[in-house]
């Protein structure tokens, strides 16, 4: 037999591994037969368990009795043998004190880091719901029933098997035995043997986790998914090195000396750094001050983009460990609901339904503990029952001014504004009108304000022409042009875009280092754009892509640098490419222009059609500084955006280039 191990070859969960591999060979007997256990499995965007401490996929060539002493009476009639299986473990180590069970339930408790007081937290839901993680997981990559039947467990390692109650069956005790093993799959796999048990016509009853044979050939297969590694790109290792440098900024003691006492609020326009800095001093906190810090984002496609980051740098969301995790606030709200009985019921109703209902839920929330400090609010039992809500040291907002303000104030009663960390982008506004200001309710003496204004990403160049678009569309455009950063250029398609044109512009982006997750491609789902079906367009030219404008997809991130990335526009703010593709630019500002007339009506102190030019040029501004290197935008030659940007063209023809007929 062979037991193999992959993954992360350090750490508890390989000490697992390692104890557990002889018991997988003395369990499965015959040479020809095969497990593989993976450490430390991860499925990012899945779940609210994204990491597995140990995954066993096993195939059995020659299947393994199942003495009739490990099954229920029902299930004795007649033979039944081991086939094949899939299982999640949990492994905990606390000592026998620390651990309680509760009917069928095994908690485990933990020191809050926090309030210092020990909180016990459900283990069997823990891996109850890592089992729904793994079958999406397997789903989302290999087809809709590719997944195979999968069974969880808890390995209680410091718990003797005597003192684990004999009626709760997904549970191994300290040094486990072949017998051990095999009787948690017996007893978990009751259901399938029991459906093996009543076919008359097969002699012997099959624990399996497979439907069929052809499934069953590729189960060792599946193995692949959970122990692909992550290869970063040159950019993405200049980020991290950014984020991770020993060498710290002027200002980062100061900022690393105030938070926890005042609400730090970083602000500046798109491209000044706010979200580096936020992950800086994340980094900072958790490496100097062993802290665990919630990073929240309402946008998808940036939290899919920052957890892949987090992943290349090797950090790992542990209940009781330092972290950085990266959450969407949507998904962050609705856990906190659920916890005090309020989420609304997703279930029959349309989308756009559960979202006005969750907003309404989340009104009714700050309702409920407006009058509630985070110290009182620790005292209710609903938080005791789920203590990962609260049990961060800080919280980070990303793009605070589009928040609302019932959210902003929720936070605030559950955390204190001391530990909260955010990043304003001043105008840059796509969920509301109106700014979200995080300090007005936050004494003066507790709230601290950061102005940057000089461009960290954008190159010389695509500053100057930024700055220049905003002078045109009668915008305040105050971020500084970085002549210690040269260079950059801005391409103007006139017309579709080709894929000589792709050639060319992405000939260019390679030969600076960059690889295709390194470009960023935008589009508007408008009826009608070209662009829109970029991602299937540029798969058939006989490339790679995460395309993120899909539902399926967004909320993982890409594993393979050699994909190039497609996002909605209004997804675009936060992420950033070398190169930054914007296709139907007009087609997007004439899409936000007609917005912006329905929320202007004209008055006797106000020109709608100026005000509505204006709300569509702050949206442009938004995929207009993605770019670090180089900014495609392509429009139609007739457009009225298009007109500014040949005028432009003209002012700036040095770094300025221009494909097509632009009349």
């Amino acid at each position: 037999m062979t037991v193999t191990i992959h993954g992360n070859m350090s750490g508890r969960e390989y000490d697992a591994a390692l104890a557990l591999q002889p018991v997988l060979r003395d369990l499965l007997q015959d040479e020809r037969n095969e497990a593989r256990i993976v450490v430390g499995a991860f499925t990012p965007g899945f779940g609210e368990v994204e990491e597995m401490d140990l995954l066993i996929l096993a195939k059995c060539a020659i299947p393994v009795p199942i003495p009739a002493t490990l099954l229920p009476e029902d299930l004795q009639a007649k033979p039944a043998v081991l086939s094949d299986f899939a299982i999640a473990i949990e492994v905990k180590e606390h000592s026998p004190d620390r651990i309680a069970f509760d009917g069928t339930q095994v908690k485990v408790k933990y020191r809050h880091r926090v309030t210092g007081r020990d909180e016990e937290k459900s283990a069997t839901e823990q891996v109850q719901k890592q089992v729904h993680t793994l079958r999406e997981f397997v789903e989302r990559h290999r087809g809709k029933g590719a997944s195979p039947w999968w069974l969880s467990a808890l390995w209680l390692r410091n718990v003797p098997a005597i003192q684990i109650p004999s009626h709760i069956a997904n549970v191994l005790g300290a040094s486990p035995t072949p017998v051990d093993f095999l009787r948690v799959l017996a007893t978990l796999g009751y259901q399938g043997l029991r459906w093996h048990m009543q076919q008359k016509k097969w002699p012997k009853a099959y624990l399996s986790c497979c439907k069929n044979k052809d499934q069953a050939k590729e189960l060792i297969g599946a193995m692949d998914l959970f122990t692909r590694k992550l290869e970063p790109s040159p950019l993405e290792r200049g980020k991290i090195e950014r984020i991770t440098k020993r060498t710290v900024s002027r200002e980062m003691p100061e900022y690393l000396s105030q938070v926890g006492a005042l609400l730090l609020r970083f602000r500046g326009r798109g491209g000044a750094g706010k979200t580096v800095r936020l992950l800086q001093l994340a980094h900072k906190l958790r490496e100097d001050r062993g802290a665990r810090i919630l990073f929240l984002t309402y946008n998808m496609a940036l939290a899919a983009d920052l957890r892949r980051l987090l992943a290349l740098m090797g950090i790992r969301e542990e209940f009781d460990q330092a972290t950085i995790s990266i959450r969407t606030s949507q998904k962050y709200f609705a856990a906190v609901l659920r916890a005090w009985g309020m989420a609304p019921d997703s279930e029959g109703v349309t989308k756009q339904v559960y979202f006005n209902q969750l907003e309404v839920a989340k009104r009714e929330l700050r309702d409920l503990v407006a009058k509630e400090d985070s110290a009182s609010l620790r005292k209710e039992n609903v938080w005791k029952d789920d203590p990962a809500l609260i049990n961060w040291d800080f919280v980070m907002i990303d793009e605070a001014q589009d928040w609302y303000e019932y959210e902003r104030d929720t936070l605030t009663a559950i955390f204190g504004p001391g530990r909260l960390i955010v990043a304003d982008g001043v105008d840059q506004l796509t969920r509301r009108d109106g700014r979200c200001d995080w300090l007005a309710t936050v004494p003066t003496d507790r709230r601290k304000s950061v102005n940057l204004t000089k461009s960290l990403r954008l190159k010389a160049n695509l500053c100057r022409f930024v700055r220049a678009f905003a002078e045109e569309a009668q915008l305040e455009w105050d971020l500084e042009v970085n002549d210690e950063v040269l260079g950059g250029r801005v391409i103007l398609i006139f017309g579709p875009y080709t894929r000589p044109q792709h050639d060319r512009v992405m000939s260019a982006h390679a030969s600076f280092g960059n690889k295709p997750i390194d470009a960023l491609f935008c589009v508007t789902a408008g009826g009608g754009a070209e662009g829109g079906g970029i991602a299937q367009q540029l798969v058939e030219w006989g490339n790679k892509v995460w395309d993120g404008t899909s539902e399926d997809i967004r909320d993982t991130y890409p594993d393979d640098i050699e994909q190039f990335r497609v996002v909605k526009y209004e997804s675009c703010r936060g992420l950033e490419g070398w190169t930054a593709v914007c296709l139907d630019f007009d087609r997007f500002s004439q899409r936000q222009f007609m917005e912006g007339r329905k929320r202007a009506p004209d008055s006797l102190y106000q020109d709608a059609d100026a005000s509505a030019r204006q709300f569509a040029a702050r949206w442009g501004m938004i995929p207009m500084t993605r770019a670090i290197d180089t900014l495609v935008l392509q429009v139609s030659p007739n457009s009225h955006v298009g007109g500014i940007l040949r005028r432009l063209a003209v002012k700036h023809a040095d770094f300025v280039e221009v494909y097509g007929d632009p009349l």
